[in-house]
């Protein structure tokens, strides 16, 4: 297996923070669930706090269980807790252990596909040379703005773009204004964006916020000197000298591929569907577009099964896109003050419901699944 990676190395942006008891399972058969951090078995909380800034008074929460109280014993699996700043790296050690090529520096220029294989021309920028490399398949992970799909020719469905955003990853003390015991993403109307400590131990958080191309807003506006000014807006500590790590842009989408393959070409993770990071699905969802097609390339290539059975991935996980992706935009509507009669509780369990039944409750529906016990009932989850 060979890996092609335009960037230089694994993400140092937290994103796809968390991991649900399917993925840990799927993690598990993969030998690194053990590396992953997890939550402990008392209950802890994750609250979505909506206020003005980090010290202003708070306009509306939403608390949620983190542990799997409802759901333990529905998987003998735990909650992941890691982002993929922490997953990437164990990923990739373990993927290099079963003999598998990972060049990074190296982006795909061109590739073509027929009925023997893939041609693709790579170019690496480490050593500025250009080479071609014949496969069997070839599966696009390439992100929302995916030049393998769009080379494919492949629509999308849903509203699309979103919001155009900039990520700064910022290490300093906030003293009183973080609370290392209850993780809490902070939406920020002061700034109109999102804030989360995600290394307690380092003082290291995240910062982003939107911005509007439309009024002639760009990233290049997001200088060292903005950033910063950013920080002391939401902390209301005028003197603050934040360390910026890390400033990047990114696009908040919600867009599901019209097809997942077409001939030796399968799309995965954000290819072949973006989401809005509200309820945390997006990662969780490629690893799982990962382990279906992993399984299923591995039983064609060594012949245990004909090419037809990797037709079932767009069957089985295209329809988990259009949930996952519906269930987002929910979550991210809900990102308001609540009306002063409205029952929070009862969304509270709704929403848990709603999670347990996309983690462990989705079932397969294609030519590779026998359907045998039509007529039973389903089951109720907690």
């Amino acid at each position: 297996m060979l890996l092609v990676e335009r960037r230089s190395g694994s993400s140092l942006f937290p994103r796809a923070v968390g991991q649900n008891q399917r993925t840990m399972e799927l993690l598990g058969f993969g030998g690194i669930a053990g590396d992953v951090p997890t939550v402990t078995s008392s209950p802890a909380t994750f609250r979505v706090r909506i206020a003005a800034g980090l010290s202003e008074p708070t306009f509306h929460e939403d608390v949620s269980e983190t542990a799997p109280t409802d759901s333990e014993n529905l998987s003998s699996a735990g909650l992941g807790t890691a982002g993929q700043d922490k997953l990437e790296p164990l990923l990739r050690r373990r993927a290099e252990e079963f003999g598998a090529e990972l060049r990074f520096d190296t982006e795909l220029v061109s590739f073509s596909h027929g009925d023997d294989g893939v041609i693709a021309v790579v170019h690496g920028r480490h050593d500025d040379r250009t080479s071609r490399v014949h496969a069997q398949y070839l599966v696009a992970a390439d992100g929302s703005r995916s030049s393998v799909r769009d080379a494919l020719g492949i629509d999308r469905h849903g509203p699309g773009a979103l919001s155009q955003n900039v990520s700064v990853i910022f290490d300093a003390d906030l003293g009183d204004l973080v609370e290392p015991q209850r993780p809490t993403l902070h939406v920020l109307s002061k700034v109109d964006g999102v804030f989360i400590t995600v290394d307690h131990a380092i003082d290291r958080h995240l910062l982003s916020v939107g911005y509007d191309p439309g009024d002639g807003q760009s990233p290049a506006d997001f200088t060292r000197e903005r950033c910063i000014e950013l920080i002391r807006m939401i902390t209301e500590l005028p003197d603050l000298e934040p360390e910026i790590r890390a400033v990047r842009p990114w696009e908040m989408a919600a867009a599901v591929a019209d097809r997942f393959r077409v001939g030796r070409v399968l799309l995965a993770g954000d290819a072949a569907k973006v989401t809005p990071p509200s309820g945390g699905f997006g990662g969780n969802t490629a690893i799982g577009d990962g382990y279906d097609l992993a399984w299923k390339l591995a039983a064609v290539l060594d012949s245990t099964a004909g090419p037809g059975l990797l037709d079932t991935y767009d069957a089985e996980r295209r329809p988990i896109a259009d949930m996952v992706v519906a269930e987002a935009l929910r979550l991210l509507r809900g990102r308001r003050p609540a009306a002063p009669d409205e029952d929070t509780d009862v969304e509270q369990v709704s929403d848990r419901q709603r999670a347990i039944e996309l983690a462990l409750g989705f079932r397969y529906r294609s030519s590779a699944v026998l359907i045998a016990c039509i007529g039973l009932p389903r089951v109720q989850l907690p």
